[in-house]
């Protein structure tokens, strides 16, 4: 990724991980970063022009800044048409406590958290922002969020460490100009599955709806979305045991089975008495990785087995053998998107030297 100078590791970590998101969701979109936008003569974080006409720029705060210099380079923005976004590093509400270590680790926390926020001069100014972009009353702040007990426990597998990074957004129903105290609710949007609504906004890109989780898969706890220690040594064996990833498969397969119909489930019953599914020569699906190592345990090991995923997903949507409801079931087994998403983001943390520059003995 184009990262610019003199810029600090955890600016360089923002601009980074929404430029991670942005070209994996809008492939075919202007992308720039840092770059002067000659219609309003301001060098943006990140600037996006879509096809349709659209432009975004998203700009990272960190550190003290100005409120008058955010507005006055929002008017900018505005009056080229441009929607404009901001995001903060400084979390400037209460660090939810997170459970001891010997009770496990939060994967994500409760969303829909409801509170009063009493705003300063730089939040007032970034939800006026923001405001501007909606037609009602509605308006938003984004707080860059890093987990640290997640990332450096060492029980947490290596896909499991970039939901550790993501946006905490607050939300307003009933913004107006001026208000000292918001009601406002909270949500929690980890960087795999961080997606933007056809606006801009930051929203939880949609996943698998027949996604087992992994609460079924591992007997987390439900409640605040605990993760029990010894469920995440469980995900590690995943990491390096082929045996304990086939029975992983079996149970995928056992639980999104159970969540077809009645009338899907017969079908499936039937290609498999019939024999639909013997005789079938399969292509070699690992020879298109060119010897590229598979495993859950590293980005790009992710990204391949994402890649396999996908080519089998289409040799079996092409087998007119199967019935819809088996290729339903293979579709929502091999769920390709959400693993290249894991893995590229398992990517950067591992090569990028702002992650590795972050200094985490500082609380966030």
């Amino acid at each position: 990724m184009t990262l610019r100078g003199k810029e600090s590791d955890p600016h360089k970590v923002m601009a980074e991980a929404f430029e991670l998101r942005l070209r994996h969701l809008f492939s075919t979109s202007e992308i720039k970063l840092g770059k002067k936008i000659h219609s309003v003569g301001l060098k943006p974080d990140i600037y996006i022009e879509h096809s349709d006409g659209q432009k975004w720029v998203y700009e990272m705060v960190q550190g003290n800044k100005k409120p008058s210099h955010l507005m006055e380079n929002h008017q900018r923005y505005h009056n080229a048409g441009i929607h404009d976004f901001w995001i903060l590093w400084d979390d400037p509400h209460p660090i939810i406590n997170r459970p001891p270590l010997n009770q496990g680790l939060f994967l994500q926390e409760i969303d829909n958290s409801r509170f009063v926020e009493h705003v300063n001069k730089l939040t007032k100014v970034i939800y006026s922002i923001h405001a501007d972009h909606y037609t009602d009353h509605r308006s938003m702040l984004y707080a860059f969020d890093i987990d640290q007990e997640l990332i450096e426990n060492e029980h947490t597998p290596e896909f499991m460490k970039v939901f550790a990074y993501g946006i905490r957004v607050y939300k307003t129903q009933d913004y107006s100009v001026g208000l000292d105290k918001l009601k406002v609710s909270s949500e929690l949007i980890s960087l795999p599955e961080l997606g933007f609504d056809q606006n801009g906004f930051v929203v939880q890109n949609p996943s698998d709806e027949y996604d087992s989780g992994p609460s079924n898969d591992f007997d987390f706890a439900q409640e605040g979305f605990i993760i029990p220690e010894d469920a995440l040594e469980k995900i590690k064996i995943l990491e390096s045991d082929k045996n304990k990833q086939a029975e992983l498969i079996s149970l995928k397969i056992q639980i999104i089975y159970n969540q077809l119909t009645p009338n899907e489930r017969e079908e499936i019953d039937k290609c498999i008495k019939n024999g639909g599914m013997t005789n079938l020569k399969l292509p070699d699906f690992l020879g298109i990785l060119n010897n590229q190592p598979i495993s859950m345990g590293t980005g790009s090991g992710l990204m391949n087995i994402a890649k396999i995923s996908k080519a089998i997903n289409q040799w079996v949507d092409a087998q007119v053998s199967f019935p819809p409801a088996m290729k339903k079931l293979f579709a929502h087994l091999l769920y390709s998107d959400d693993m290249l998403s894991i893995g590229k983001a398992m990517k950067w943390a591992e090569n990028s030297s702002a992650v590795k520059g972050l200094n985490f003995t500082c609380p966030k």
